[in-house]
């Protein structure tokens, strides 16, 4: 019964810290399943080895004392052992790893083709398009990536940067259902937010 009145109190204190005033029912099914996490660990003493899962997380305990909290085996990242040896620590950690993020502006590799024309301008050196490339302005266009000389040319403006260059990102006008057919393919992302 004791064990019953911290999790609940613990589980309220974090509630009250909640930055927003006026939470939602995923935000409370997040703290209840960190409470779960929590309880786990804290049934195993302060040195959690093993694993068990609370609905679609499952909890990794090593010899080292880190904690691996994942979600449907996508890992959502480590709790160091300092972290979780108080109760309400626990939960906090817990809780920042198990929150839904927002959507981030990302590429999304689709298929390999290509477009002719339709070059904004280039990046060098990578056969990743770069991640500051992608956002608003950008949503929904293309980027086609070459790498080990796929595409190593003479290149004119706007693509004169990535002239012969082994690796390396073309971003185009095109939205990802008017790019293909090119004579060029590479990896072909498309920027998305999610």
């Amino acid at each position: 019964m004791g064990r019953n009145v911290s999790i609940l109190f613990n589980v309220t204190l974090v509630s009250m810290l909640c930055p927003f005033p006026h939470q939602s029912s995923a935000q409370e099914g997040v703290e209840v399943r960190a409470a779960r996490v929590c309880a786990g660990i804290g049934q195993q003493g302060g040195n959690f080895q093993g694993a068990f899962n609370v609905g679609n997380l499952s909890v990794q305990g090593s010899a080292n004392g880190t904690v691996t909290v994942k979600r449907d085996g996508v890992d959502l990242g480590k709790i160091e052992q300092g972290a979780f040896r108080d109760y309400t620590s626990c939960l906090i950690e817990v809780i920042k790893l198990v929150s839904p993020r927002p959507p981030s502006f990302h590429w999304k590799a689709v298929r390999v083709d290509d477009c002719g024309g339709n070059d904004a301008f280039c990046t060098p050196l990578s056969s990743d398009p770069e991640n500051n490339k992608c956002n608003e302005a950008r949503l929904g266009r293309v980027a086609v990536c070459w790498s080990n000389g796929a595409n190593k040319n003479i290149h004119g403006p706007p693509l004169l940067a990535c002239s012969n260059i082994d690796n390396w990102c073309t971003y185009k006008l095109n939205t990802i259902s008017s790019c293909t057919g090119g004579t060029r393919k590479g990896t072909m992302y498309e920027c998305v937010r999610e």
